[in-house]
């Protein structure tokens, strides 16, 4: 189903993304915005469905429903949100100056020149050429920075609940099929009976800017 970054590649992996958002390069720059938001735990499918008005400068980003999944909001930081505005300005003045009318939330933030989203296939192109550079081989897929996400925010919180609600998942049965194919097999990802570890650490997610600002909390059950 998949597998996450191993953990002693991690470290190297978030730098390297960091330091390409700064990039003087558009093409890295572009692919790293979308590999930052892998590892906060969103899709491809869910990155390229992205607008202009998902992104709040707070540092959210409202993530639409894919796959059967719920919509959710993630912290991602103003930091990583800046950058996604700064993109979104930028995609905006590119359909102005084809002289079509435009409705600038509803810009697509990952959209190419010709007006189309990248294909799953030219991203995982990205994503080998990106794990060639950082690790030496193409050894990663570009979900696989979801998966590491996931397995990071279950080692971190113990919370069954608090994983579905990050992921998206609408079944809880589907965040366990999830972790368990990405944790060791002395893992076994339960749910927590009367929210036993409710309350328990925040995880922090991928910060680019080095601030304690992407959390991830146990969210009580209803």
């Amino acid at each position: 189903m998949g597998r996450a970054i191993d953990p002693a590649q991690v470290a190297v992996v978030e730098a390297a993304v960091a330091r390409d958002l700064d990039s003087s390069v558009t093409g890295r720059r572009r692919f790293a915005l979308a590999a930052a938001l892998g590892l906060c735990g969103l899709r491809w499918c869910e990155v390229a469905r992205l607008r202009v008005h998902d992104v709040s400068p707070a540092g959210t980003v409202c993530v639409r429903p894919v796959k059967g999944g719920r919509r959710r909001v993630v912290r991602v930081g103003p930091g990583l949100a800046g950058r996604l505005l700064r993109l979104g300005d930028a995609r905006v003045a590119a359909v102005r100056c084809r002289g079509a009318g435009v409705n600038v939330g509803g810009v697509l933030l990952f959209c190419g020149r010709c007006g189309r989203v990248p294909s799953k296939q030219y991203v995982q192109a990205e994503a080998r050429r990106f794990f060639r550079r950082v690790l030496g081989a193409p050894c990663y897929t570009f979900h696989c920075l979801r998966h590491t996400a996931a397995a990071r925010a279950w080692l971190a919180t113990r919370d069954l609940v608090a994983c579905q609600r990050f992921l998206g998942h609408r079944w809880l049965s589907s965040t366990e099929v999830y972790l368990a194919s990405l944790l060791p097999c002395g893992e076994v990802p339960l749910p927590s009976c009367a929210g036993g570890v409710l309350g328990g650490p925040a995880v922090a997610l991928f910060n680019p800017d080095g601030l304690p600002v992407r959390r991830l909390r146990p969210v009580p059950a209803a």
